[in-house]
């Protein structure tokens, strides 16, 4: 069994991919995976997807060419979701700096500031660290390199940190050897695949099996037997296998016998990777179709769910949860992938549009019920996934009672209020064949996206639907 401990799952040529790049992955053996951030973008889409999957987990950090965007409230937001098991990615990449003192050494202080307030950060919450780190090939003005303000940085913190990842690492030194005596590994990639890469072979002779963790940094660097003349091939957590065997010939040990350390290694830093080793597998959602307005299952009324934890109900789910994901929905119901069920997603998080939408964990709401509703009522614009470049102004109760039925089969009994209230009973209009602009008390509420974002934001940019 292997872990792919550093695969950017969350980019988005991976999306309709999905089901085939896990059942690979599963196929091969490769049964966790840890989704690195780098940036605020894809930090939604990465916690969806650990929340979505066994045995896939993700981090919070700024990788440092991000380091100017750096915002603490994301570390903060995200940190304690028990599905982030990492601060990172994180670090110094002093490639492509400016040869220009007055250019170059702005970013390199910036990216050292941002590096110390990473680690005080995984210190606070006792969290691995994933260190990114890259250098210029040639010293300019006799500068220290990354690899030598890292060490100076990271010293006083060793001890109180609870370890980490020096992430593909392709460089032998052997102070950085001293790191594994501070519970930090080294991450062994598809670089070991490459020709001329001595430097990497002997550091890995030389580290103890104990210090050592398997990545595939993909969709990067793909291990060279994938790699295909005149045709870019993206890496993906399948392709482990060829790492291991690398990994294997270079250390002259049987696969078997690399695979059991790593995995032991991998349990010790991340110990809620044991999720993975008693999992069946992932989950084998895929993005479907939405059906758009003029469907005859968008005007149905949905049948109610017999068997809750049947095996077909979880695929349905599985399959909804991804299509969500992928649309960038607030929600979904199941008549929008052409299943007439009484089953929805809500999937609330900020955006845009929804820049103070409550955040919340995409949950499954099959059965429910409005047992009443307030009798306040507002008007706020919607949109739908079914009825794409449409927007309209709504009334909607501001406070539902409702009751469902969680995908575990709980049984849940709420008050909702405000947005959340909102989407719940848009969602549930699809479950009984209606659609927002069924809501409008006058036609004038209903307008075209152009005309939506003249109203909203007084421009032409794209609106996502």
């Amino acid at each position: 069994m292997l872990i792919d401990t550093h695969c950017h799952l969350d980019k988005p040529r991976y999306k309709r991919h999905m089901k085939k790049i896990l059942q690979d992955a599963q196929d091969n053996g490769v049964k966790g995976i840890l989704i690195p951030s780098t940036q605020k973008n894809t930090l939604d889409d990465a916690q969806t997807l650990a929340q979505s999957y066994e045995g896939v987990f993700y981090s919070v950090g700024y990788h440092p060419k991000y380091a100017d965007k750096f915002e603490m409230e994301t570390l903060e937001t995200y940190v304690e979701d028990e599905r982030c098991i990492a601060i990172g990615e994180f670090g110094l990449d002093y490639v492509r700096l400016s040869k220009e003192e007055a250019v170059r050494k702005p970013v390199i202080d910036e990216q050292k500031r941002v590096l110390k307030i990473h680690l005080e950060f995984a210190v606070k919450h006792q969290k691995p660290v994933l260190i990114h780190l890259r250098d210029k090939h040639v010293s300019v003005h006799g500068e220290k390199t990354a690899h030598d303000d890292f060490l100076e940085i990271v010293t006083p913190y060793l001890g109180k940190l609870v370890g980490g990842v020096i992430h593909a690492i392709n460089f032998d030194r052997a102070d950085y050897m001293a790191l594994s005596e501070y519970g930090f590994y080294f991450g062994i990639g598809g670089q070991l695949t490459y020709d001329r890469v001595e430097d990497l072979k002997s550091f890995v002779k030389k580290a103890p099996l104990s210090s050592l963790l398997l990545e595939t940094d993909a969709p990067w660097l793909t291990p060279q037997v994938r790699k295909k003349p005149m045709k870019e091939v993206a890496n993906k957590p399948a392709y482990l296998v060829d790492v291991l065997e690398a990994l294997s010939r270079v250390l002259e040990m049987p696969q078997e016998v690399v695979s059991k350390e790593i995995l032991n290694n991998t349990l010790r830093l991340f110990p809620a990777f044991l999720e993975a080793v008693q999992s069946k597998g992932y989950s084998s959602g895929e993005v479907r179709n939405i059906a758009q307005l003029g469907a005859e299952v968008i005007r149905q009324v949905a049948t109610p769910v017999e068997e809750i934890e049947s095996q077909e109900t979880q695929a349905l789910i599985e399959d909804l949860l991804l299509t969500c994901i992928d649309s960038q929905g607030m929600g979904i119901a199941s008549p929008q992938i052409s299943v007439s069920k009484r089953i929805f997603i809500m999937a609330s998080k900020p955006n845009k549009r929804y820049p103070h939408a409550p955040k919340m964990k995409p949950k499954a709401i099959i059965n429910p019920q409005i047992i009443a509703y307030a009798q306040e009522y507002e008007k706020d614009w919607e949109g739908c996934l079914s009825l794409p470049n449409i927007r309209a102004l709504v009334p909607r109760s501001k406070q539902i009672e409702v009751h469902y039925f969680t995908r575990d089969g709980k049984e849940v009994h709420e008050v909702l209020e405000g947005f959340l209230a909102r989407i719940f009973q848009h969602e549930f209009d699809h479950l009984e064949g209606k659609v927002f602009i069924d809501r409008v008390e006058n036609t004038l509420d209903i307008v075209m996206e152009r005309e939506y974002k003249r109203i909203i934001y007084g421009g032409d940019k794209k609106c996502k639907t």
